[in-house]
Formats: structure tokens, sequence, C-alpha cells
């Protein structure tokens, strides 16, 4: 698919914070999308803000990615894949059954449907993370896309059912285990279409999807949202490693991996603009809100703006074309796109 080429493409998990990104950039472009969602009135506020562009968007109930065959019937007419659809809350009681299992096997049948059904696709790109690339590595350290960091699957590995288990362990465990399925279904089924894995880190920037209440608000703008609503009093001290990227360069980095054609096939791309600390989004909602300032936490305003590693996302500025926006103009589009729960 060349830059001003049209295609059929399948986005799943559409009416989520990214994935609705992705469709919006590709109906821009021309293409025509079919978006998956687990009910299809899930997806009307989204029809709604797309309604320029006719039956170029459309919507496929998928009730279970889980399910074996899920996707064979929607895979039939479309070109390119975005799969994005994947698990990420905290709630999970069973860390393999809950979160490993769904996110591999969506993966898994995704893949195999556009291998045995997917006559036209061209090129699948799929949405991992960083958190399948750091590990806890020594300060100065920085993450690249060679990088795995496989511990985290081993440690869910040896969960026994009643033990306690680190939540962000098993989201971590189930990225790494979901993008390593993909590379191996590559590497035995060799199919003739392409593959890529695009890796955020922290995503925020505006919400363009549904969101019916705040509960319901992704996790990493949840985070951010809660300190400009003063619903977290303690800022953060600095992570070992804290990348963040804005949803729309996410989005971008999608798309243009399928424009790219050849040179993004076989690739990881990590999407990062730069590592931040909650210090630095708490002082940015103080510059840019006053009037707020009072609920906000000020923390030690001007400190601790620094991590001890880093990731880079290089990789995708110098192949894919992106150019980063800025934590202090993703942090604003973020809270100005949430203004109904001020």
């Amino acid at each position: 698919m060349s830059s001003n080429a049209t295609s059929r493409v399948l986005v799943t998990g559409v009416t989520g914070f990214i994935a609705s990104h992705v469709a919006k950039q590709l109906l821009e472009k021309g293409h025509t999308v079919i978006g998956t969602a687990r009910t299809a009135s899930k997806a009307d506020f989204l029809k709604k803000q797309f309604t320029q562009y006719g039956d170029k968007f459309q919507i496929v109930e998928v009730k279970d990615v889980q399910h074996e065959g899920a996707f064979d019937e929607v895979v039939k007419d479309v070109d390119v894949i975005h799969h994005i659809a994947s698990p990420f809350h905290f709630n999970a009681e069973d860390p393999i059954k809950d979160m490993m299992n769904p996110a591999v096997d969506g993966t898994i049948n995704l893949l195999n449907a556009a291998y045995q059904h997917g006559n036209n696709v061209k090129h699948v790109v799929i949405t991992s993370s960083v958190a399948a690339i750091a590990w806890a590595a020594k300060p100065g350290y920085t993450f690249t896309e060679k990088d795995w960091n496989d511990e985290t699957v081993t440690e869910i590995q040896k969960w026994k059912p009643g033990q306690e288990f680190s939540r962000f362990t098993a989201y971590r465990a189930s990225k790494n285990a979901a993008e390593r399925a993909a590379w191996k279904f590559r590497d035995e089924k060799k199919p003739k279409f392409r593959l890529t894995t695009i890796n955020p880190g922290f995503v925020f920037g505006p919400c363009i999807h549904y969101i019916e209440k705040p509960d319901d608000i992704n996790t990493s703008v949840a985070l951010l949202f809660a300190y400009f609503k003063g619903q977290r009093q303690d800022v953060q001290p600095p992570a070992p490693n804290q990348g963040y990227v804005d949803v729309r360069d996410v989005a971008e980095a999608h798309v243009r991996a399928v424009e790219r054609g050849d040179k993004a096939d076989g690739e990881r791309f990590i999407t990062v603009k730069g590592s931040f600390t909650w210090q630095q989004v708490v002082d940015i909602l103080h510059k840019r809100f006053p009037e707020y300032s009072k609920r906000i936490p000020q923390g030690e305003p001007g400190k601790n703006y620094e991590t001890a590693c880093r990731t880079s996302g290089q990789k995708a500025t110098d192949i894919l074309g992106i150019n980063y926006i800025d934590l202090e103009q993703t942090t604003v589009d973020t809270v100005n796109s949430l203004k109904q729960f001020w």
C-alpha cells in the first residue's frame, strides 16, 4: 500500500484509545476502515464522529478475540490489518487466564485468520508495547528494539492459584508473550504478508473514543487526569524507566509502517518521544491550568525530572518519519479532551 493508494483496512478493537486514532488517520487518507468491536453499539459514538466518511467506516462484531476462528470472515476482503485489541487492566485475578492468554490467543487467532483466509492481506501491524521491552537495567542504559523483558514471562509462569502477583508484571508479560508469539508465527509459517510491531511507552493525548464515565478512561490517561483532578496528591518519584508518546504519533506509526512497505517488514518500532516524570506533568498542569492549581498537587516543582534509564524512539523517526509531539502539548491536549469530566 503506497501512501497514495487506498485500501480496505481492518482495525481490531476500534473503539479503543489508540485504535480510534488509527481509524481516523486512515479515513483521512481515503482508506476504508472495517473496525471490530465486542458489540456494534459500542462504536456508535465513533460512527457519529466519522459520518463524513459514509460507508468507508464500517463495524463488525467480534465478541471474543480468544475464540478460534473469530477473525476468519472479517479478514477475507481486507488488504491491511492493524491488530490493536488487547487487554490492559489491573483487576485480573488470574494473570495467565485473564491477561496472558487473551493477548496471545487474540494475536495468534488474528494471524492464523490472515494466513489461512486473508488472500488479499499484504501487511499486518500489531500494537505491542515498551512493556515487552524494558527490564531492570542498570542506570544509564538506553532501551532499543533489540531488548526484551523475558523475565516477566518466566515470573508469571511460576504463579500458582492463590498466590499474590503484580498486575503490572502480568501486563508486561502479556505484551511480551503476545509479541513473541507473533514473531514465532512469522518465523514458522513464513506468511506472504509483511509483519510489523509498534511498541509505545505511556500513551497520552486526546481521547476521541467514547468514555461514559471517568472509570472508563484508559490507564495511562487516567493516571495523568487523576493529577489534574487532584485525586492523586502523591507525586510519584521518577521510575527507573518511563517513556511517553502522544496517541497521534502512535497512530501515525501504524499507518506509516504500512506505507513504508518492505522497510518496515520484520521490524519493531519503539514509539517514545522521551523520558518523563510525574513531577514534570504536574508542573505543566500548574503552568497551563493555573485556575485549577489549588487542587493539583505540588510535589517538588522543578525537581525530579530525570529517569535512571531511557528508551529510544529514534528508529521510528529514522524509518517512519515520526516527529514526536512534546510532553507539554500532549498533556494539555489530554486534559482538554476530557472537559466533560473536569
